[in-house]
């Protein structure tokens, strides 16, 4: 490349083409260099990479984020390597000569570094009113940094390092190593394949009423056909099966099922043994899919409520005045987190619609409050009803919703006065009263108090580390980071959602009530910082997979920035192909080692169905230690009462009961001295007494 110096010297015409073919040049090279890094990320972004043990030892797996390096970790020890690198998790002391300690502040620094340095250039050739402002600089190094954070799979080793080689895969730190190498290469092709500072106009296909309906169907049928195809349609997780027994409870017009001495045949996680046994759960969620129970269609609800959750956040970037309201609907329709929570049984089916909901009426009752030209008193009777359900099921997501929207309440409410919040705020808190009555009488009905829940009589008489508040301080910032990490891959499936809502952010925020879009995601991520349970593997970042809805108003602005900016405003619809795409590999990744497990899990049950005479016969499963005891739940089996004379209906056969020794002679007789198998950890061997 010429000098300026050289450029100087030459005649006008001979310098303006020497710089044209110096522009050129350049222009060629960074297509070249952008293309060549996108083409790389991508590739890492679609990679499978697991670590496991084989015939031959430790197999290697790679943590070469920015340049930091490769290690080869034995199973054994990656517990503690986890400790080293993310103090919080586990015991290990935090050491400076460890390697992976410092392995980790390399990063830090890399990600720090690199983000300050690159995020405010390549964010202002997306528009070029931003600004270079601190906030810019700062948000951009904590993109990269939680885009590519290590910390993305500690949680998995400190929560299940029995299992871990089982299921425990890297894919998301492959994919935060690739995402550097997009996000720097999708720069490089900035600003030689389009002028700067040009905005992409909505895409009139995604605002039309087809496209809606179409993303609806992908909402309402997707979730069923990933349950179906990787999960059997059965709940994969202790938690899902606890929401399923007690749906069959309520069902049945039972808050709890007494099966007093034999309780001890059916342990269960996350359901209460005894007298008492449901689950330790809110009511809520159960409470949703009972109606589908009672007709054999269980998930009903969740799968229309999945539905109804995309044209509620089509509704809020109409009312929010976004600039695409098909993209933010798109954006939830094909999020990866979001379909992939909604195809297990878990509460989050109930929380994200019915938080949705409140939000819109909420919104909708704000507006009418302010102007005085109608009532707000039939929106706030919708908010408050479905925060109310939302609370039922999961009270700690309808809080972080509710506190950003009561404190601006209040605050409107105080500076006017002769306005109609009044009317608002009567008709939320009786809309909220039905789903506060349902918790307080549940509670009631099995604690013998309405303000004590089952899940703290469960922590009680069971997990007693099971805590949650200030007494997690400690551990906060590896799980905010683990949170936010897990959210920039899962958000969208691309492995930069983090880069999507900067952009969004800046670029296309919403007009109205933007400062609760942001506060509500904090307050949530807040809130559960302090939990110490924080999610299962395959589906992303659990807790804020509630706040989609919104990710999707703010994220879908970037997403079109980003795509109109690399390809021209008519490949908008190519970006939300690939964003199916991205989201199909991750999930099938994930679910795939669902799968596994979902498999070993059935492995009894289906076994025993091949056997002769399963119709009416007991089956024995030795539950000897503690993965065994999560991975094989036996609720108590219906008609609790027939159970105790031994006179149980057809459909309670074949009965799953726990191995116990000298006795099981004892339940054998109680059941009428049915055919009896021992489950021997492959295969079932016929017992004879």
């Amino acid at each position: 490349m010429a000098s300026k110096k050289a450029l100087d010297m030459l005649p006008m015409g001979a310098a303006a083409t020497q710089t044209v073919r110096v522009t050129t040049e350049s222009n060629r090279t960074s297509r070249g260099w952008g293309a060549g890094l996108l083409a790389l990320g991508i590739l890492a972004l679609g990679l499978d990479a697991r670590w496991g043990v084989d015939s031959s030892g430790a197999r290697s797996f790679l943590l070469g984020l920015l340049g930091v390096g490769t290690w080869a970790v034995p199973p054994e020890d990656f517990l503690r390597f986890a400790s080293h690198y993310a103090p919080g998790f586990g015991e290990a002391p935090f050491d400076l000569s460890q390697s992976a300690t410092l392995a980790g502040w390399v990063h830090l620094v890399c990600a720090l570094a690199l983000g300050a340095r690159l995020g405010p250039r390549l964010l202002r050739r997306v528009d070029r009113s931003v600004g270079g402002g601190v906030w810019l600089g700062v948000g951009s190094a904590c993109a990269l940094l939680f885009a590519t954070s290590p910390w993305l799979a500690l949680f998995l080793a400190e929560r299940n390092p029995q299992s871990a080689p089982g299921y425990l895969g890297l894919v998301d730190l492959v994919r935060g190593a690739g995402v550097t190498m997009v996000w720097v290469g999708a720069g490089l092709l900035w600003g030689t394949t389009r002028k700067e500072g040009q905005a992409a106009p909505p895409s009139g296909r995604l605002n039309s009423l087809p496209s809606l309906l179409l993303a609806i169907a992908v909402g309402v049928f997707a979730p069923l056909l990933l349950s179906h195809a990787f999960l059997a349609d059965a709940p994969l997780t202790n938690d899902g099966v606890a929401y399923q027994f007690q749906a069959e409870l309520f069902a049945e017009g039972e808050l709890h099922r007494d099966i007093g001495l034999l309780a001890d045949f059916f342990p269960a996680r996350q359901i209460l043994p005894g007298a008492l046994a449901t689950s330790k759960y809110p009511p809520g969620h159960s409470f949703v899919l009972a109606p589908g129970t009672m007709f054999g269609i269980p998930r009903l609800l969740p799968a229309l409520f999945a539905g109804w959750t995309i044209l509620l956040t089509w509704l809020l970037a109409r009312r929010l005045c976004c600039r695409s309201a098909g993209a933010a609907a798109w954006m939830v329709a094909l999020s990866p987190m979001f379909l992939g929570v909604e195809a297990l049984w878990l509460s989050h089916g109930t929380s994200i619609p019915m938080c949705a909901l409140f939000f819109y009426a909420w919104i909708s009752a704000r507006d009418r409050a302010s102007s005085s030209d109608r009532s707000p008193l039939v929106p706030a009777l919708v908010a408050g009803a479905a925060l109310s359900l939302a609370f039922a099921a999961r009270p700690m997501t309808a809080l972080a919703f509710a506190i950003p929207c009561g404190v601006e309440f209040v605050l409107f409410w105080t500076r006017n006065r002769k306005s109609a919040s009044g009317a608002a705020l009567l008709g939320g808190v009786a809309g909220f009263l039905p789903g506060l009555l349902l918790f307080y009488s549940v509670n009631a009905a099995i604690t013998g108090s309405g303000f004590k829940p089952a899940y703290s009589l469960y922590a009680e008489l069971l997990s007693p580390n099971d805590k949650w508040g200030l007494s997690n301080l400690g551990t906060a910032f590896p799980y905010t980071t683990y949170n936010l990490a897990r959210l920039s891959t899962w958000l969208g499936g691309f492995g930069f959602g983090f880069v999507l809502l900067l952009l969004g952010w800046r670029v296309a925020r919403p007009a109205k009530f933007a400062y609760l879009v942001l506060s509500i995601p904090v307050t949530l991520l807040a809130l559960y910082s302090l939990h110490r349970f924080q999610g299962i593997p395959w589906v992303g970042p659990l807790y804020l997979v509630e706040a989609v809805p919104l990710f999707a108003l703010v994220a879908s602005g970037g997403l079109l920035s980003l795509s109109a900016k690399l390809f021209g405003p008519r490949a908008i619809p190519a970006f939300f192909v690939a964003l199916l795409c991205s989201s199909a590999v991750l999930l099938s990744t994930h679910l795939g080692t669902a799968k596994t497990e979902a498999q070993r899990r059935a492995a009894p049950f289906a076994a025993a169905l091949n056997i002769e005479g399963a119709g009416r016969a007991l089956f024995l499963i030795p539950l000897d230690d503690a993965v065994s005891q999560k991975r094989f739940p036996l609720p108590p089996p219906a008609d609790h009462a027939d159970l105790v004379t031994g006179a149980l209906v057809p459909g309670s056969w074949p009965i799953f009961a726990r191995d116990l020794g000298a006795r099981n002679r004892d339940l054998w007789q109680l059941l009428g001295r049915p055919p009896t198998w021992l489950w021997s950890g492959s295969s079932y061997r016929e017992i004879v007494w």
